[in-house]
C-alpha cells in the first residue's frame, strides 16, 4: 500500500470516528430534548392547557424490619387510535413513568422515559445508598435499548447537596447492581401499565 493509499485510509478512518462521535452526541441531546419536550407537555397538561392522559396507582405497605412503605406512580401516555382506517379502538403508549416513595424515613424517587414505540430512553433515580451510607443520583440515557451515557452523583451530607463523580458510556462496577435494579424497575413500570391500561373503558 503506497503512502497515498494509507493516508487516504486514515483519513476515512479519522471520519468515521469522528461522525460515530458526533451521532453519539446528537443521541444523548435528542434524549434530553426528549425529556424538556415531555416535562412542558406534562405542565401544560397539569394547566388545563392541553387534554391530560395520565393515571396513578398508590401504594401502602407495613414491611417487617422496614416500616411503612407510602408510594405513588405516576403514568403519563399517548392514546392512538385507528379511526382513520375506519376503526374503533385504542392504542395505550406508555411514555413516562414516576414513582415517589419513603421507606425507613428515606425518600427515593425514579423517573422512566420511553419513546413512541415504548423503548426505555432514559432513566433517572435518586436513592440511598446503605453500603456507602450516602444518596445517589443516576441518570442514564439510552439508544434503541442500548446505554449511550450514564452520569452518577453522590451527596454525603443528606441529599441536598449532590456533586458528579461519573460521566461515561459504561455503568461503574460499583453502580451496577443498582444500575441493573432500575432498569428492571422500568420493565415493571412497562407490565404494569400494560395490565392496568388494558382494562380501560372503550367509549366507543
Amino acid at each position: 500500500m503506497n503512502k497515498i493509499s494509507k493516508f487516504s485510509m486514515l483519513l476515512l478512518l479519522t471520519s468515521f470516528i469522528l461522525a460515530a462521535g458526533k451521532l453519539s452526541a446528537q443521541t444523548f441531546d435528542d434524549v434530553r430534548k426528549a425529556y424538556s419536550d415531555f416535562q412542558t407537555i406534562k405542565k401544560q397538561s397539569l394547566n388545563g392547557e392541553r387534554p391530560v392522559n395520565c393515571f396513578s396507582v398508590n401504594q401502602k405497605v407495613n414491611y417487617p424490619g422496614s416500616g411503612q412503605l407510602n408510594s405513588t406512580v405516576d403514568f403519563w401516555f399517548d392514546l392512538k387510535d385507528d379511526f382513520e382506517s375506519g376503526g374503533d379502538s385504542f392504542e395505550y403508549v406508555i411514555k413516562f413513568a414516576s414513582r415517589s416513595y419513603t421507606i425507613a424515613e428515606k425518600k427515593y424517587y425514579e423517573e422512566n422515559l420511553y419513546d413512541e414505540s415504548g423503548n426505555l430512553i432514559f432513566l433517572y433515580a435518586r436513592y440511598y445508598d446503605y453500603n456507602d451510607n450516602c444518596a445517589r443520583e443516576m441518570r442514564a440515557y439510552f439508544s434503541k435499548n442500548s446505554l449511550i451515557k450514564i452520569i452518577m452523583k453522590v451527596d454525603k451530607l443528606g441529599g441536598t447537596n449532590f456533586v458528579q463523580e461519573y460521566n461515561g458510556t459504561t455503568v461503574p462496577a460499583a453502580n451496577k447492581e443498582d444500575y441493573n435494579r432500575f432498569v428492571k424497575l422500568s420493565d415493571s413500570a412497562k407490565s404494569v401499565f400494560k395490565s392496568l391500561s388494558s382494562s380501560f373503558t372503550n367509549p366507543y
